[in-house]
Parts: C-alpha cells; structure tokens; sequence
C-alpha cells in the first residue's frame, strides 16, 4: 500500500485554472464621495458606445505623443520648448473637446433610452397602434437640472484628471531635463577631466623630457669635469714625481757630502788622538814622576807595597799644566740665536727644494 499524501501538498493547477489577464480601470467601482461610481458604466467593459473607439484612440495618441515627446527633447532648447508648448496646447483643446462631446453624446443617448423603456413600460397596448411612429422616432428632450449637474461634475472631474496627466508630463519633462542636465555635466565634467589629465601628461612628459636632458647635461659636465681633473691630477703627479726625485738626489747628494765630511772628520779626530796621545806618552817619559803601574796584583786586585790599608792610594794622574781659571762663557742676546737658528732653517729649505 502506498503512503498516501497529506492534504498540505502543492499541487500545480492546469492552464484552464490560471486567471487570464484583466485589464486594469480607470476609475474604481467604490463610492468615496466622488461621482466616479456614477460614471461606472462609461468605463465598464461591457459598455460599448459608438464614439467610445475614438476616445481610446484618442488616449493612445495622447500616450504616443507623449513617449514621441521624450524622445524629440535631444533637440536643442529653442526648438524644443516652442514644439512642446504648442503641441501641449493643442492637446488639451482637442482632448477637452473631444472628450467632452463624447461624454454627452452618450450619456444623452443612455439617458433618452432609459426614458423611452420606462415609457414603453407605462404606455397601454392600444395607444401603440394609435401613434406607432412616437415609439420609433427619439424627440430631442431638454436635460435635467440633475443631468446638468452631473456633466458639470464630469468636465469638472475631467479637468482635473487633464491636469494631473498634464502635471506628469511636465514632471516627466523636467525628470528628463533634469537627467539631460546630469548628462550634459557628466560629459562636460569628462571632457574636463580628459582636458585635464591631457594636460597633465603633456606635463609630465616635458617634465620627464626636462629632466633627462639636465641629467644627461649633468653626465657630460660630470665627465668633462671628472676629465679635467684626471688631466690636472697626471700634471700635478709629474710635477711631484719630478720633485720628488729633485729631492731624493738632493738628499742623496747631501747624505753623501755628510758621510764624506763625517768620514774626513773621523779620520782627522783619530789622527789629532794618536797625536796627543803620543805627545802626552812623551811628556810622561820625560817627567820624572812614573807612576808604578804594578802596583796591583793580578791575582788578588790588591793593593801591593802599603802595610796601612786605610790610606789613601797615591795619585795615578799627574797634571803636568800647572792650575788655571775656569772659561766662563759670554752671555749672547737670544734675538740673535733665533736669527741664526731661522737663517739655518732657511738654508735647509732651500737645499730640499732644490
């Protein structure tokens, strides 16, 4: 057995179910105060009048011209403007005339022929035959202050529904303006923005240009400069190298005369000593006084010949000059040493630079 489905389940309907699409009133059915549930029949469905084609046509039209309107707005100003009132003033003359002579046609029609049942209803059998020709002719028949009142309502309810149309029109209308005020300052606004970021890279690419160029002048400079300064650094290095070795064959030569006189002066300090020494080995041989040179033992290094060994040795150096004054020096300005001492500086210079 199978599970049978609850009652809660979806079912889809067939197409005969579905509702077919209803067109949408104009006027609603309820009476809120207004005169539209009286005017009901006129916008009923199954109300068909002769001139009611031509009322619908009529708003079709209206509707047509009105999308035609929007569209013929890309005009320019002038233009525009002058079509749009013209053509909205026609408008409303021929829509108030048509419609109101639509309204009163019909309704003037609906109104005879509710008068003619309700006669037909009360008139006896015989009075048919005596006059069969009243029942077939329609007698022109003044309205009714109701009547009258009721048209006047209608025009009244007519213009204010004109005006309402009228007033979405020119909202529509300034809607429109309005978004081809946004549009005009959208494209105003890019082609400032294009006019700007053109001019920008323009610019920049001048900048940039600018900018190679100094920084190509400044490698040119640079190397120029770099150039000349190898150029007057190899002058200058030949010029120090030049005096450079001025310098050390200068010093060469310097140390050579000093090696040569130190040399020379060696030589003569050795002969003035062998000199005097051979003259003072003379002298002592011809004085008298021979100090005893074997008077230590060379065992002990004592003392030989003295019992008493707290004396004093006699002396071994007999000055053969008798006793003289001591040199005092002579005191010398100290302006005149530094004149000296800077004349000698002057003159080394002088020699190094050479």
């Amino acid at each position: 057995m199978a599970r049978p489905q609850p009652v809660t389940t979806t079912v889809t309907k067939p197409d005969w179910m579905k509702l077919q699409y209803v067109r949408e009133r104009n006027n609603s059915l309820d009476s809120i105060g207004s005169t539209a549930s009286l005017l009901s029949i006129l916008d009923h469905d199954s109300y068909e009048s002769e001139d009611g084609q031509i009322s619908e046509k009529n708003f079709h039209n209206r509707r047509e011209n009105t999308v035609c309107f929007s569209h013929e707005l890309l005009q320019p100003r002038n233009q525009r403007e002058n079509q749009m009132f013209s053509e909205l003033l026609k408008e409303k003359e021929e829509s108030r005339n048509s419609f109101i002579e639509d309204i009163s046609k019909d309704f003037h029609d609906i109104c005879i022929s509710n008068v003619d049942e309700e006669r037909s209803s009360f008139v006896p059998s015989g009075s048919q035959s005596v006059c069969p020709s009243s029942s077939n002719e329609k007698l022109p028949r003044p309205l009714t202050p109701w009547e009258k009142w009721l048209l006047m309502k209608i025009k009244e309810e007519r213009d204010i529904t004109i005006k309402q149309e009228e007033q979405k029109k020119m909202k529509k209308i300034a809607k429109i303006r309005e978004a081809q005020a946004l549009e005009e300052k959208k494209i105003q606004i890019n082609l400032s923005r294009y006019k700007w970021l053109e001019e920008k890279a323009k610019a920049e690419r001048l900048h940039i240009c600018q900018e190679r160029r100094e920084y190509i002048e400044k490698k040119k400079q640079e190397a120029v400069r770099k150039q000349e300064i190898a150029e007057k650094s190899e002058v200058n290095f030949k010029q120090w190298l030049d005096k450079k070795k001025m310098l050390e064959k200068t010093k060469k030569k310097i140390e050579t005369q000093k090696k040569k006189e130190e040399e020379s002066l060696h030589k003569l300090r050795q002969e003035k000593a062998r000199e005097t020494y051979k003259e003072w080995c003379e002298k002592i041989n011809k004085s008298g006084n021979n100090v005893s040179q074997n008077r230590l033992n060379n065992k002990t290094s004592k003392l030989r010949g003295y019992t008493n060994k707290n004396a004093c040795p006699p002396s071994t150096f007999f000055n053969p000059v008798p006793w003289k004054p001591l040199v005092i020096p002579v005191k010398t300005n100290r302006n005149e040493n530094e004149n000296n001492y800077k004349e000698e500086r002057k003159c080394n210079r002088e020699i190094l630079f050479l």
